[in-house]
């Protein structure tokens, strides 16, 4: 199967789905690094008969965690549905030109970020019959000003974006750390070079990128202290798209990444400081499921464990919640 999605058994969907990247600054001597957004989805690809169905709501899911937990400005992030290669490198274009020109101002640590959801072959981003080539935004990951650049590839075989330089499929992994500021680059993918990504009806998304706006919203802070880091992130999206995609139809997904960042420590991603919170204790372990107050829609879900409640950060609002007990 090349690019597309096939319908598999129990409303489970098979193919490819979401792109993000990412440029990270960490703080500049406490001050909070200028965040740009750029968010891609678009359901369509090269071949019309397969269209998708979760690729544009998975865009709109990860715009809103970051504008509501992400540091990131409403005036800050473009949010794109359905739209050209073409418009996508106006965007991206548009923001590195403001980057450049605040990159003059000493001092100043910058974030750059670019979400991608839709179509994709495994050397190609499928934007209806446009496309945006992996090496091309590769090379804008290596050439952009911003201190730390970040790629998270949720997409057919995205594995082959790291399998060339070293990636690992792991979930774990270790940062240098060597001075004050944040640097470098890292790319994270949803799946093995080998491997299908998968959505399902059940989450009206692709399970990879549920987990990681799962873990955005709290469900990854296993320190506790109320902020989510990329290493949080990157390890609680990695253990529950395995745990869920190995009983399906398309078999395991296994995330991969190839980190090369130094820096104090590891990147804070969002945090729940002035957010409304959702606590849920339970006598029992289990896993938790938010959903809206129509019970129409799967908005996050964590695990509850022993004597130790779960936080998530959500828009205020009715929601319901269940508690499935293993």
């Amino acid at each position: 199967m090349t690019g597309g999605r096939a319908r598999g058994g129990r409303g489970v969907q098979l193919g490819c789905t979401a792109l993000l990247l990412l440029a990270l600054a960490g703080s500049a001597r406490g001050a909070e690094p200028i965040r740009f957004a750029v968010v891609i989805g678009n359901n369509r690809g090269h071949d019309p008969a397969r269209a998708l169905r979760y690729a544009e709501n998975d865009a709109r899911k990860v715009h809103q965690v970051l504008t509501e937990l992400g540091g990131v400005p409403a005036a800050n992030v473009q949010l794109l549905l359905g739209r050209s290669a073409g418009e996508a490198w106006r965007a991206i274009r548009q923001v590195e030109a403001q980057v450049r020109a605040l990159r003059a101002q000493p001092g100043r640590q910058l974030m750059f970020l670019l979400y991608y959801s839709g179509h994709a072959d495994g050397s190609v981003l499928e934007l209806g019959s446009s496309s945006l080539r992996y090496d091309a935004l590769t090379e804008h990951l290596r050439s952009s000003r911003a201190d730390v650049r970040l790629a998270f590839v949720d997409s057919c075989r995205s594995g082959q974006l790291v399998a060339m330089k070293g990636g690992r499929r792991s979930g774990t992994y270790r940062i240098q750390v060597s001075d004050e500021w944040s640097r470098g680059f890292a790319v994270i993918t949803s799946s093995a070079a080998d491997e299908l990504s998968q959505e399902a009806a059940e989450i009206r998304g692709s399970y990879f990128t549920h987990y990681l706006v799962s873990g955005l919203r709290g469900a990854a802070d296993q320190s506790g202290d109320g902020q989510v880091t990329l290493g949080e992130a990157y390890r609680y999206a990695y253990g529950r798209t395995v745990a869920r995609t190995s009983g399906t139809v398309g078999g395991s997904q296994h995330p991969m990444y190839d980190f090369k960042l130094a820096g104090r420590g590891d990147i804070v991603l969002t945090s729940r400081a002035g957010a409304s919170t959702l606590e849920v204790a339970s006598p029992t372990p289990g896993r938790v499921l938010v959903l809206d107050d129509a019970a129409q829609a799967l908005v996050a879900e964590g695990q509850v464990a022993l004597d130790q409640p779960l936080r998530l950060a959500l828009a205020r609002g009715r929601y319901l919640v269940l508690l499935v007990e293993p």
